[in-house]
């Protein structure tokens, strides 16, 4: 299983929650970080400066930029399984239309010849604790977060 990475971020705007997350492989959340950045960076220079981002040299973009980014923080989720919200993951998959739903559980391989037939409501138990016993309730998770 590829290592799934939390992103962090603090401003003024955001104190009290703290965060913006998302989970993404590594190289996807380091982009999504540069991406942020630059667009924060962009957004200081033209409303505090008035000046326009293309102006200014290569040098002074780095400089906001790089300020901008160590607001960011880039953590492995590294939390236990039991940790994961089964309600929550519930109700995700349930928000899900029903091809999508029999999507993921095809690709993660959860579904098994005596579930032909019956509704996933009737069966997310046994598929909840499938994904448990495959190690496979991160994958889950993170297919239903963001199918």
């Amino acid at each position: 299983m590829d290592k799934i990475y939390v992103i962090y971020y603090i401003d003024e705007m955001h104190i009290k929650d703290g965060l913006r997350t998302c989970y993404l492989n590594q190289g996807s959340a380091k982009r999504v970080v540069s991406s942020e950045a630059r667009k924060l960076a962009e957004n200081e220079i033209y409303y505090r400066s008035n000046k326009n981002w293309k102006e200014l040299i290569k040098e002074e973009k780095k400089v906001f930029i790089d300020k901008y980014k160590k607001r960011f923080e880039l953590r492995i989720f590294t939390e236990t399984i039991d940790s994961i919200n089964q309600r929550e993951l519930i109700y995700k998959f349930f928000d899900l239309s029903f091809i999508q739903q029999t999507k993921i559980l095809i690709d993660l391989n959860l579904l098994e010849n005596n579930d032909k037939q019956k509704r996933y409501g009737d069966i997310i138990e046994k598929i909840l604790n499938r994904a448990k016993k495959q190690n496979k309730l991160y994958d889950l998770w993170s297919k239903v977060s963001n199918p």
